[in-house]
């Protein structure tokens, strides 16, 4: 008894089973992705005729409301426009491909599942941080995509599925930050400017990411100030520090997206036309 118990423990915790759940997953979302009419559920439609908007121009703001777009609403102050950017190039490239629009709509379907999927993978690496046991985490994540909404968010289009690989992706930058305060008495600026690019990038994804951006970051900021009272944390000299020993080429690399993402984020929330200063009926919900 007590070896069949532990092989089905193996089992269960090993990363071939997390592949089947995968696999799993992906059946089910395509599927639906393939048959499920359209449009779906979560305003699918909305989001299609706003990558349709963005498709028309290369810049992401709209500078002006562009006719017949009454169903997205202040499209001029909209802050989450950054998902129906992105889906408008690989839109660009099938509209070249076919003139059918269901055969678009179910191009776009499956790249929104392999986003989803993405965000499942990044989830499983945050939870395994827990120290919680990999089976106890593979049985929980199989029962989540077992659950009838996750593969029918996945297999339409929304902007969701970019706001959950985003979500997951802040939180593991934001643990590792921590266990490097915590344990080498260090902080890592890179890393730090790194998830402050993300966090700015997930608020124009949906603005309902503002929460997390915040908690994230008085977490941090409780975590450095208690640090540095101590005087266990140095935060002056160990910016100072990585800034000299970090090479041109990684500075580029990760200054340039925080310059890019701080200037849309400040456009989209900063001053008094701020989407936050909007009344709320100008943004649409995510059902």
């Amino acid at each position: 008894m007590n070896t069949l118990q532990t092989q089905i423990l193996r089992v269960l915790r090993s990363p071939k089973f997390f592949a089947v759940i995968l696999v799993l997953f992906f059946v089910e979302s395509a599927w639906i992705a393939i048959s499920a009419a359209y449009p779906m559920v979560f305003d699918e439609n909305t989001h299609f005729g706003l990558i349709q908007l963005h498709a028309m121009q290369w810049s992401p703001l709209f500078l002006h409301q562009p006719p017949h777009s009454e169903f997205a609403g202040a499209i001029t102050r909209d802050p989450s426009y950054l998902y129906h950017y992105l889906m408008s190039f690989p839109y660009r490239l099938i509209v070249h491909v076919t003139d059918s629009q269901m055969a678009q709509i179910i191009f776009l379907r499956f790249i929104n599942i392999a986003l989803f999927a993405t965000a499942l993978v990044l989830f499983r690496k945050l939870l395994l941080k827990t120290k919680v046991s990999p089976a106890i985490i593979n049985v929980a994540l199989l029962f989540f995509v077992l659950t009838p909404v996750v593969p029918l968010l996945a297999g339409q289009i929304n902007y969701d599925n970019l706001l959950m690989p985003v979500t997951a992706l802040a939180l593991l930058l934001a643990i590792s930050i921590s266990a490097e305060l915590t344990s080498k008495k260090h902080l890592p600026a890179a890393k730090l400017l790194v998830l402050l690019t993300v966090s700015m990038l997930g608020c124009l994804v949906q603005f309902a990411f503002l929460p997390v951006f915040a908690a994230v970051f008085l977490w941090l900021a409780w975590q450095i100030w208690r640090g540095a009272r101590d005087g266990q944390l140095k935060p002056k000299r160990d910016l100072h520090t990585e800034w000299l020993v970090t090479g041109w080429q990684r500075k580029i690399i990760i200054i340039a997206p925080l310059v890019i993402a701080a200037g849309l984020f400040i456009q989209m929330y900063g001053g008094k036309r701020g989407a936050l200063s909007q009344p709320y009926t100008t943004m649409r919900p995510s059902y």
